[in-house]
């Protein structure tokens, strides 16, 4: 099984309420980010994404998407209030801990964070940021022979 299909199987397994809220981070736009805002347009989702490089799409034909240019000076991520049901990033633009802390008041309760990394990382280390920062349920998804997700979920009175 490639990522591709391995990221659908992610995606299709997610809770399917309608409205659903998700953020990507990344500094590019490749497979994986086109399949996520195709699942979000077709399911009647948001998306926002945060690049951290500016990215190569046509801006004008996902009008189903808002991007917005990512700065390590903004101390969160739930502007006016959004809470987001899900979290991917596939560029971590800063330390893995500052930046789970930053987007914990982003994700709704029982939302997930997915992290997008290659094998040769530290996991357990990574997987100890996620707990650190009061994320729980935290596993691994393995995406193929050299990439993965760890993810955590937020619980609803967990943290500050």
């Amino acid at each position: 099984m490639d990522s591709l299909e391995t990221f659908e199987m992610i995606l299709n397994s997610l809770e399917k309420y309608p409205n659903m809220r998700f953020m990507l981070f990344c500094s590019s736009w490749g497979v994986l980010e086109q399949e996520l805002e195709s699942f979000c347009r077709q399911n009647g989702h948001s998306l926002l994404v945060y690049q951290t490089k500016e990215l190569d799409i046509m801006k004008k034909s996902l009008t189903s998407i808002k991007i917005k240019d990512y700065s390590p000076k903004q101390q969160r991520y739930n502007l006016q209030g959004r809470l987001y049901n899900y979290i991917f990033i596939h560029e971590l633009p800063e330390t893995l801990d500052n930046f789970l802390k930053k987007i914990y008041s982003s994700v709704a309760n029982g939302g997930r964070v997915y992290l997008f990394s290659s094998k040769s990382i530290d996991i357990w280390r990574v997987m100890e940021s996620f707990e650190n920062q009061n994320y729980v349920s935290i596993s691994k998804i393995e995406l193929d022979n050299s990439t993965l997700y760890i993810s955590g979920k937020k619980m609803h009175g967990w943290g500050n």
